[in-house]
Order: structure tokens, then C-alpha cells, then sequence
């Protein structure tokens, strides 16, 4: 059957960072609030008690956990992106997604999938992406620049009607 859309993505270090910080959602970044208010206390409550060695300590383990949370998943990001490459013969890593009465997804190495539109329970939508969720482990990428066959205005239209029951969130602002 022909395509109603087809997208084409390149996965980048800098695509897959976008997608990573979609799927850690608010609940890593509350997590972090909690830590680093956690340390504020602790150190409120060194210097109070007058123990300095107890209220540096907590200052230095306050940067570093703002240095994790602003850093680390950059750092992934690469990291997976180079083990990514490496699986792919050093070779771009490429997809083409196609949508017909189902979801086609050929890979770079030419190994297709395939999944039902009642199979996606998310869609997030990034300033660059749209993520289609299947199940927790699986995102579909979508550049939504890049539509080789249809628009991304119109294909959002499409995803919609055909995914009504999936969850949708708009994190292009964050």
C-alpha cells in the first residue's frame, strides 16, 4: 500500500539529547529539586550548628548535583549516539517511517518494523520531534522538518485521529 506520509530522520547527538530530555519527563527534574533542597538544608543546618567541614561538603555536593542535571544527559546523549554509530558501521544513522494502515519503519541497515497505530499509548512533541511512544521501551522518532511525503501540519492532523487514546504533551517550550 502507498504511503499517506513518510519522514526521514538522521539521528544526531543532538536529536537524540532532545528525545532523552522528553522521555525524563518533570519527575527527574523534581527529583533534583528535592536533592538539591535536601542539600540546602543539611548545609542551613551545618552552618547553624557551626560544623563547616558538614556545611562545605554540602555546598560542593550542591554544585555537583547541578552539574549532573545540567550535564549528564548531554553526556549520554553522545554516548549512545557514538555506541549508535558504531553498531551502524560508523555509517549515519538513517530512518524511513512510513505511514499506511500501519507504522513502517525501515532503518539504516534496511531492517524493517512495523507497528499499529493502537500500539502508540504517547506522543510527545519537541521543538525538532515528535515522538511517537509504543508501549515504554520503544519512541518513533519524526523530524517534523523533514516530511519526505505529506506535511507535519497535516500528518498531526492524521496521528490524532488515528491514535485518539494516546497521551499527548507539548514540551517545545521547556
Amino acid at each position: 500500500m502507498e504511503s499517506l506520509f513518510e519522514n526521514e530522520i538522521t539521528l544526531t547527538p543532538h536529536i537524540l539529547y532532545e528525545y532523552m530530555l522528553a522521555q525524563s519527563g518533570a519527575a527527574s527534574k523534581y527529583a533534583g529539586i528535592a536533592m538539591i533542597i535536601g542539600l540546602i538544608m543539611f548545609a542551613t543546618g551545618s552552618f547553624i550548628d557551626k560544623n563547616i567541614v558538614l556545611f562545605f561538603t554540602a555546598i560542593i555536593l550542591i554544585v555537583i548535583v547541578l552539574l549532573f542535571l545540567k550535564f549528564f544527559p548531554r553526556f549520554l546523549s553522545n554516548k549512545v549516539y557514538k555506541k549508535r554509530l558504531a553498531m551502524n558501521n560508523g555509517e549515519q544513522i538513517k530512518r524511513i517511517i512510513g505511514f499506511t494502515e500501519s507504522i513502517h519503519i525501515v532503518t539504516a541497515n534496511n531492517k524493517e518494523l512495523s507497528y499499529g497505530y493502537r500500539q502508540v499509548t504517547k506522543i510527545y512533541e519537541t521543538q525538532n520531534l515528535l515522538i511517537l511512544k509504543i508501549g515504554t521501551m520503544v519512541g518513533i522518532l519524526l523530524d517534523k522538518n523533514n516530511f519526505k511525503l505529506g506535511n507535519f501540519e497535516t500528518f498531526y492532523k492524521f496521528i490524532n485521529e488515528k491514535c485518539p487514546f494516546a497521551k499527548y504533551k507539548n514540551i517545545s517550550s521547556k
